[in-house]
């Protein structure tokens, strides 16, 4: 099979490293990959690449190209070229409209939570769908002893700001009830779901509407719907790492503006600098413990990074996360609408020393089924 890859963003953007990785993984299984680098916006160059060489598929992480036409008839242009399509999403559908675009018949998409299927099925985009997380990679040495390690419990993340409830300063009307109650129902529900949450604050605000009936209403829709679930997230990685803070665990959290918001604290050891996600192998390989955060609506690539590098992965439940890795052995798993839970969870495992074994399962658990080289069988498996 001859897959083309799209490469869409600069080099160091995670990504693009995927996509290097995927390509390598399916050449290993012994099938063709190249990778072709693309303008987004301007789906021309991707054509005149399918239309001078012979592609069975096409992967396109994020789905970019995946609402890609042919101007005069406005069809599908992997439909019409017949070659099969995957969007590869890594987040909320919500957030990509490539990914939610009604062009395509032949789609396949990967998700990695089945809250993100159930979402796509709601609004009825066509085509095939997996749940798969992404692959992790090995270490290219053996891993550091887990006592020797630098850093005892280890966080990237971004900061976004302190989230800031915006509806609340909005005129009454339906958008804003309904804002309000959808981020009331995300709070409260332990597995984040998007759809869950829509379809409780219809039925608590007697709304007669619902997604998939009327693509002018859900394009509206899932533009609002991407505000709850920012603020959704936000809040859990803010809660998440305060708590820890604040019960003064011993933490390293990289991510440049969390110093000036948390201040100078004993516990805390802060990296301004950004670390490229190439390099955040060898940074997990020097933890003993990793945070994976706003998993609760999908699963992260940081856990199966954490875990390829023997690092213990402490993890928002997510769904496929606990398909894939057995809680208590392979990862431990947090509660994220009970924020002092993580403070339970981490603390009982530096206190205990069920860390290291927690790690040491991981790590053989993923190098056994969670690599690129795993997925990319999946993959083909998904396509064929």
């Amino acid at each position: 099979m001859r897959f083309l890859l799209v490469k869409t963003a600069p080099e160091e953007h995670v990504y693009s490293q995927f996509s290097n990785n995927l390509q390598t993984a399916l050449q290993q299984v012994g099938h063709q990959a190249n990778i072709a680098i693309q303008a987004i916006g301007d789906p021309t160059g991707l054509a005149r690449e399918l239309m001078s060489s012979k592609y069975d598929v096409v992967v396109s992480f994020s789905s970019v190209f995946g609402d890609a036409a042919i101007a005069e008839t406005g069809k599908s242009m992997f439909d019409f070229l017949g070659v099969k399509f995957v969007g590869w999403q890594l987040d909320h559908p919500v957030y990509v409209h490539h990914a939610l675009s009604q062009r395509m018949d032949n789609r396949r998409s990967i998700y990695p939570s089945h809250h993100h299927v159930r979402f796509s099925d709601a609004v009825k985009v066509r085509g095939k769908s997996l749940c798969l997380l992404p692959g992790g990679q090995a270490l290219d040495e053996p891993p550091k002893a887990y006592k020797a390690r630098q850093h005892d419990v280890f966080v990237a993340a971004t900061w976004n700001g302190p989230p800031e409830r915006v509806w609340e300063d909005l005129g009454d009307s339906p958008a804003k009830r309904l804002f309000s109650a959808i981020v009331d129902h995300l709070m409260a529900d332990r597995a984040g779901s998007v759809l869950d949450a829509f379809n409780n604050a219809i039925r608590q605000l007697k709304m007669n509407v619902r997604l998939g009936e009327d693509p002018k209403f859900d394009e509206e829709i899932i533009k609002l719907l991407r505000g709850p679930l920012t603020y959704l997230r936000n809040s859990d990685r803010l809660n998440a790492i305060q708590q820890i803070v604040d019960a003064e665990l011993p933490i390293t959290i990289c991510g440049s503006g969390w110093r000036d918001y948390l201040g100078d604290r004993k516990n805390v050891t802060f990296l301004e600098t950004r670390v490229p996600f190439k390099d955040m192998l060898s940074v997990y390989s020097d933890s003993r413990i990793v945070l994976n955060l706003n998993a609760a609506n999908g699963g992260c690539e940081r856990a199966i990074y954490g875990m390829a590098a023997r690092a213990s992965v402490v993890s928002e439940e997510s769904g496929i996360l606990a398909e894939s890795f057995t809680a208590g052995e392979d990862i431990a798993f947090f509660n994220r609408a009970r924020p002092m839970d993580i403070v339970d969870v981490v603390g009982s495992l530096l206190e205990s020393g069920r860390g290291e074994s927690i790690a040491q399962s991981g790590h053989d658990r993923a190098m056994q089924t969670a690599l690129w080289r795993h997925q990319a069988e999946k993959l083909i498996k998904f396509v064929d």
